[in-house]
């Protein structure tokens, strides 16, 4: 590929100092003699190209190799250093050429005035045509890996999409239900792909209900993410809370780099009696909004996964009474924004959470992302935001 390169490069120099040459060596020759005829424009046709192509090739050659090298040095001194480099290599080559020619006996009669006039012109013209290619060369270098970096962006959008589609086919599928509950879900992710999960999974006695959040965000968050959908949805049958949790925690340990973490909460839900036995692993407490108004936080559980191996965690259980609520939901619902806007917050959404309990949790839902969207205050979201209404009916 670089000797292709090297070919087209030369090649076009050929041409370009071909035709620069043929035509300065007839305008310098036309000015001094001042009679045009066709003895001059043989001798421009001859002449021309093999001072242009002497001049051009040691620009080439020798030139640009040392041009390259001055371009460490600061940039004032870098471009003076290039210039008068060019400057020299194409006057050595015109020096070159005329003398030959007068060795040769084919110039002899020239005047040292006329020689030096032809030298000086011959090596502008060649300086002005090899910074002409070398300028030329370089845009074309900038455009191709311009060129390179749309293709590669593109690329990359179409699998961020792919991952978007995949990650959205975790979700629960059409609107979740549960019987004997009013449901509610909501998720949205601040880049394409992101670390926020939710489902609700159906088992034989219940149903079980996860909210997660991966450290981080984009494509890394999302491949631990599709590892825990998977690890739930083997395990959920048969394990109970605390054993499942304590599970994924080694399996998070082991499988992914020490950088990533998860909050976790879990629980399995028996909608005929309304318990919910749940371990919360290092995530926002979900809450509890009893009928009376009265908010409970569900704590019991242990620390983050993937922290540490073998940890251990407390299985709590709180019952769900008829028109009771509990939102489960990941940080960015409630520190949204930028650092310098004051995040919403989790009082916040208490009081908020208690003024509108007696609502359906579609309504909720809308009502509570309304708030997230003020708090924001016009500014882009910045985390992942899910969310899960129950209210017991």
């Amino acid at each position: 590929m670089k000797r292709k390169s090297s070919v087209r490069i030369y090649f076009k120099v050929f041409l370009v100092s071909t035709v620069a040459g043929f035509a300065s060596f007839f305008i310098i020759s036309l000015f001094f003699a001042r009679v045009l005829s066709w003895e001059l424009v043989v001798e421009s046709a001859i002449f021309g190209p093999i001072i242009g192509n002497m001049i051009g090739f040691s620009c080439a050659l020798i030139g640009d190799p040392i041009s390259r090298r001055l371009e460490s040095l600061p940039k004032p001194l870098s471009t003076i250093s290039q210039v008068l480099t060019f400057f020299v290599v194409a006057l050595g080559a015109a020096t070159l050429f005329f003398f030959l020619m007068v060795r040769l006996g084919i110039m002899r009669g020239l005047s040292n005035r006329l020689l030096l006039t032809f030298l000086l012109i011959a090596a502008g013209i060649g300086l002005m045509v090899t910074l002409l290619m070398t300028v030329y060369e370089h845009l074309k270098s900038e455009l191709e890996k311009s060129y390179e970096k749309i293709r590669e962006k593109e690329l990359l959008e179409k699998e961020l999409q792919v991952a978007r589609q995949v990650q959205t086919g975790f979700l629960p599928k059409g609107g979740v239900q549960i019987e004997g509950f009013d449901v509610a879900t909501f998720f949205r992710s601040a880049r394409e792909v992101g670390g926020d999960y939710f489902d609700v999974i159906p088992l034989k006695k219940g149903v079980a209900i996860v909210v997660a959040d991966v450290s981080g965000k984009g494509v890394p968050a999302a491949l631990v993410t599709a590892n825990l959908h998977a690890t739930l949805h083997v395990l959920a049958e048969d394990c109970p809370p605390g054993e499942l949790v304590s599970r994924i925690n080694n399996s998070i340990f082991k499988d992914t780099s020490p950088d990533f973490f998860v909050t976790f909460v879990y629980g399995v839900l028996n909608n005929s009696t309304g318990e919910f036995r749940y371990v919360n692993a290092g995530h926002n407490f979900p809450l509890v909004v009893r009928q009376d108004g009265k908010v409970e936080e569900l704590t019991q559980g242990g620390t983050i996964l993937g922290i540490l191996p073998d940890s251990s965690f407390q299985t709590g259980a709180v019952i769900l009474n008829p028109q009771d609520l509990v939102l489960f939901y990941t940080d960015g619902l409630t520190e949204a924004g930028l650092p310098e806007i004051e995040p919403w917050g989790e009082e916040n959404l208490k009081r908020y959470l208690t003024g509108i309990r007696d609502k359906p949790t579609d309504q909720m839902a809308e009502l509570i992302l309304k708030q997230v969207e003020e708090s924001l205050k016009g500014a882009p979201q910045t985390d992942d935001i899910a969310l899960i209404l129950l209210k017991r009916k």
